[in-house]
Formats: structure tokens, C-alpha cells, sequence
């Protein structure tokens, strides 16, 4: 198989990928803003008309470099390495020396290779800047090593310890030095005891927090008893009220019911009245007329004899 430059890549189109409909419609607000501000198609942005006149695309960055930075130009080797050589300068600037002195027949110690130098060297460089400091010991030394395995240092131990305030012991342990022109502050605290302060400092923070959830759980529960209180009370109002306009309301259903039993009364007795005096009146009527003809035919009988 024969090497590619690139690596082979699908692309998605969309269906408008240069934004043609966009950059066609004359109908968009902003265009005509622009124009009546005093531009012309064709022309690019800014005092002297020196913006860009064509269309912003959209491009996809596969790389971990900036914008701007499709490929390695000629140029940027040279930068790079001036970069590094700056930033390896500051390393051996911060680099602390320690001063003592050296015992007959000690041996010398190797000189560390740099793994930045070596991965420079190689003409196909598979390392990145951030992975090969991370992996490079020459830049630690014997302490920094022996903190990140876990081993105490050896440190002499004083027969008479004098006390001294604590506020006198964080300043000296936190003591400014004036180095190569530079105010720098060197921590004499090692890593257990600065995980323990920092541990320490979250355990105090989460007490905090639970308490305070606990006040703010307390005060909500408060809060809900008023509530339901309230809700209950008005409950209650409300039965009452409800209690009350059914009483009336049946109050007023007798009363009513007890008129019309009077109004009933009352017509009845009327009529009863009404048909009374149509009786005596229809029996006066009979009795007249049997009076009338009674007289009648004693008349009769008498003109007959």
C-alpha cells in the first residue's frame, strides 16, 4: 500500500454548504441596513473598505492547532523550536540548585537525557509537547520524585525544640525569596500535609453545606405546616359557609312551602264560600217557585168551583 499524506476523511454535505440562498435573497434586513448606511455590493466592511469580500465558510478543524493554521508552513518549525528552547531557558531559571557539600567517592550521577531532546531529534516526532514534559524526569528532582512515591524525607531531628507562635511558622514556611530579580514564594509544606489541609477544608465545607441544607429543610417544613394549617382553616370556613346557606336555604323552602299551604287554604275556603251561596240561592229559587205555583192552582181550584 502505498502512504497517503492524509488520512481519508468522509464529508457530510448539507444541502446548501457555501449558503448560496442566503447570500442570493436581496430581500434580508441587513442587507438593506447596509445599504442605507452607505454600502455597496461588492465592497468589504470597515473605514476604508478593506474587509474580506467574500463569503465566510464553514471549515472543519481536525487538528488541535488554532484558527487559521491549516498547515505546517516552512516558517513555523522555526518558531516552534525557539518556543521550546525559551521554555526549556525558564526551566533551568526555576530550577532550584541545592547547595551542599559533596562526600569523597560519591559517584557521579549520570547525566539525564531529555525526552523533549530526543523526541525533537527524531525526524518523525510522535510526541507532543504537553506529553513528553509530563513524561520527562530530568525536569524533577530527588524530592519531587520521592513525594510522588510516598517516602519521607530525612530530615535531622532538633534534641531541644523552642516553641514559636504558629503565625511565625507559616511565615517561615511560606518565606519570600528575591531570585534572578523575581519575588518567588517557597512552600516548605510536603504533599500529605497540603492534602490533608486541603481534605480537612472540604470535610468543614460539606458540614457546612448538610447543615445548611438541614436549616433550609427545617424552614421548608415550617413553611408547609403554615400551609396545610391555612389550607385546613379554610376548609373548615368553607363547610361552615356551605352549612349555613343549606340551612337557609331550606328555611326558606318551608317558608315558602307553608305560604302556598295558606294560599291553598284560602282559595278553598273562598270557593267553599262561593259554592255555599250558589246553594242557598238555587234552594230560595226552588222554594219560590214551588210558593208560585202552590198559588197558582189554589187559584185555579178556586175559579173552577
Amino acid at each position: 500500500m502505498s502512504i497517503l499524506a492524509e488520512p481519508r476523511r468522509k464529508q457530510r454535505l448539507s444541502v446548501d454548504p457555501q449558503n448560496l440562498q442566503w447570500r442570493d435573497d436581496e430581500k434580508k434586513f441587513s442587507k438593506r441596513l447596509m445599504e442605507r448606511m452607505g454600502w455597496s455590493e461588492g465592497e468589504g466592511l470597515g473605514r476604508n473598505r478593506q474587509g474580506i469580500v467574500e463569503q465566510l465558510k464553514l471549515q472543519r478543524n481536525n487538528s488541535g492547532r488554532g484558527l487559521g493554521a491549516d498547515k505546517l508552513t516552512p516558517n513555523d518549525e522555526t518558531w516552534i523550536k525557539h518556543h521550546d528552547d525559551f521554555a526549556d531557558l525558564l526551566n533551568s531559571l526555576n530550577r532550584v540548585k541545592e547547595k551542599g557539600s559533596v562526600e569523597d567517592g560519591e559517584k557521579e550521577e549520570l547525566e539525564k537525557i531529555s525526552l523533549e531532546s530526543t523526541s525533537k531529534s527524531i525526524r518523525r516526532r510522535i510526541h507532543y509537547q504537553r506529553f513528553t514534559r509530563a513524561k520527562d524526569i530530568s525536569n524533577y528532582s530527588k524530592n519531587d520524585l520521592s513525594a510522588v512515591i510516598g517516602i519521607g524525607l530525612s530530615t535531622p531531628r532538633l534534641e531541644d525544640p523552642i516553641k514559636t507562635d504558629p503565625i511565625d511558622e507559616i511565615q517561615k514556611k511560606n518565606a519570600i525569596q528575591t531570585k534572578f530579580g523575581l519575588n518567588t514564594t517557597v512552600s516548605k509544606m510536603s504533599v500529605g500535609e497540603y492534602f490533608t489541609a486541603k481534605m480537612a477544608a472540604m470535610k468543614t465545607e460539606s458540614d457546612q453545606a448538610t447543615n445548611g441544607m438541614k436549616v433550609h429543610k427545617e424552614a421548608q417544613l415550617g413553611v408547609e405546616e403554615q400551609i396545610g394549617e391555612r389550607k385546613r382553616l379554610k376548609k373548615r370556613v368553607k363547610l361552615k359557609t356551605q352549612q349555613k346557606k343549606q340551612l337557609e336555604f331550606q328555611n326558606n323552602q318551608e317558608l315558602e312551602a307553608q305560604e302556598e299551604c295558606e294560599d291553598e287554604r284560602r282559595i278553598l275556603t273562598s270557593k267553599s264560600k262561593r259554592i255555599g251561596r250558589r246553594i242557598a240561592k238555587s234552594e230560595d229559587d226552588a222554594a219560590l217557585r214551588q210558593e208560585v205555583s202552590t198559588r197558582s192552582m189554589t187559584k185555579k181550584v178556586k175559579k173552577t168551583t
